[in-house]
């Protein structure tokens, strides 16, 4: 053993268990140079490489309730984290034999193989023990449960005593979901009453084990539509399965919040947050409208209503502040041409200030990055009007600046930077070709 006692070797293991397993790969990774040397670090190394792929195979026995037990976007965790290791550790104390039978059988799994039944027995035995709790490795678990939140080893035995039908369910879902016709519907509905045999109350937490699996977790609301037979807001916001609904109003609500919230110094990553949470916003709003019957005196169509004109003001409110931020970022004067009209030129004797640049880059991004949810969420005709005065701005702004590279009248390295600069507005304003336009330009001027 490297010269290791088996008592440090014991230390060793426990330590190795509590690394996160965020962590536990980083931790392999730093060990590997000294795997198989013989020395103590390499049997630390053999011991960390075989905590992760045990820790791989525990991730697959329990994966139709892994997600349930770490937190996905806008959604709080429904189990604590730790609780796939602390059932993992109680299946090894009452049953090793189960437990060493699934991780040979693991140690085979290549891509889309079926899981061997063996996963299924272990979730079934670990469901059997929450819930009876007659042993001292279970009662472990369920105190190391309640302490988190009551009640939660309860719903914990009952999600996992259902984990067998989810992990034959789940790999027809995304097909599902794609293509609601009434076969597939009717599949959903068996689904859904084998469900209610394991008890009478296991529906709501089927849903959450096929929710949490979702690619697109408002896509829930197909599989409720169809089970339902596309229900009336009032129906479903007093059903079992009103949760649902609500946490996606809740997350709409966030999300509308991360627009009002957005700081542009944040640059083009914090555009592109905004943008995401708009997409998302919109999306949900579509599914709401188009797979649930909204009253527009409904409990969810009031609400969805409301949650639509914030959503279309506070997007507005930042494509108001485009072509201002993009104004202050290329240092501009203004000159007369003719009458009364006036235009900003290029004012070359200021340098760019990096500030102004990267504010403007992150309102640029909401412009660009909004165009896929524009039409739907309310604000296409302003943001249409913005682009459009951006787009005669900076092409004159280019080409003013073209006209003094060509004449020679201003520091050349400075027409350059401010060039490069308004092409890339451009690339997000425009699109890409007209950015690549003025660059090509400005290099045989």
């Amino acid at each position: 053993m490297g010269g290791i006692s088996e008592s440090k070797m014991g230390t060793v293991r426990r330590l190795i268990e509590a690394v996160p397993d965020a962590h536990i790969r980083t931790l392999e990774t730093a060990l590997a140079s000294v795997g198989g040397d013989g020395s103590n670090l390499s049997v630390v190394h053999d011991l960390v490489s075989a905590e992760v792929v045990e820790r791989r195979i525990r991730s697959a026995v329990f994966a139709p309730v892994g997600p349930l037990c770490a937190p996905l976007a806008g959604v709080r965790p429904f189990f604590p984290a730790q609780a796939p290791a602390l059932l993992w550790r109680a299946l090894k104390a009452e049953a090793p034999e189960e437990v060493a039978q699934a991780l040979r059988a693991g140690l085979s799994l290549r891509g889309d193989d079926e899981s061997p039944p063996i996963f299924d027995d272990l979730c079934l035995r670990a469901a059997a023990g929450l819930a009876a709790g007659e042993t001292d490795a279970y009662r472990a678990v369920t105190a190391s449960l309640e302490a988190t939140s009551p009640g939660v080893s309860g719903r914990m035995a009952q999600g996992l005593s259902l984990a067998p039908l989810a992990r034959a369910t789940l790999p027809r879902v995304a097909g599902w979901v794609r293509n609601l016709n009434s076969d597939n519907a009717a599949a959903l509905r068996l689904a859904f009453r084998d469900a209610t045999t394991v008890s009478e109350d296991a529906g709501p937490m089927f849903m959450e084990l096929l929710f949490t699996h979702l690619e697109e977790p408002w896509h829930v609301l197909r599989l409720i539509s169809a089970l339902m037979d596309r229900p009336s807001d009032r129906y479903l916001a007093s059903s079992e399965l009103a949760g649902f609904g609500d946490r996606l109003m809740t997350d709409l609500d966030q999300r509308i919040d991360t627009v009002r919230r957005f700081n542009p110094d944040g640059g083009i990553e914090a555009g592109m947050a905004v943008c995401q949470a708009v997409l998302g916003a919109t999306l949900e709003v579509a599914e709401f409208e188009q797979w649930i019957a909204l009253a527009k005196d409904g409990p969810w169509g009031t609400r969805l209503t409301s949650q639509k004109r914030a959503l279309a003001l506070a997007v507005e409110g930042r494509l108001k502040e485009v072509e201002p931020a993009v104004v202050a970022a290329l240092p501009s004067t203004p000159v007369r041409y003719g009458g009364k009209s006036m235009r900003a030129t290029p004012k070359v004797t200021d340098d760019l200030n990096p500030a102004m640049i990267t504010r403007a880059e992150a309102l640029l991004a909401i412009l660009d990055g909004t165009r896929a949810s524009a039409a739907h969420g309310g604000f296409g005709s302003l943001r249409t009007k913005v682009m459009e005065a951006l787009d005669g701005r900076l092409e004159h702004y280019a080409e003013d600046l073209i006209d003094l590279l060509h004449s020679g009248d201003g520091p050349s390295e400075r027409l350059r930077d401010m060039l490069d600069t308004v092409a890339s507005f451009l690339a997000m304003a425009k699109d890409p070709k007209a950015a690549e336009l003025v660059r090509r330009r400005a290099a045989v001027a």
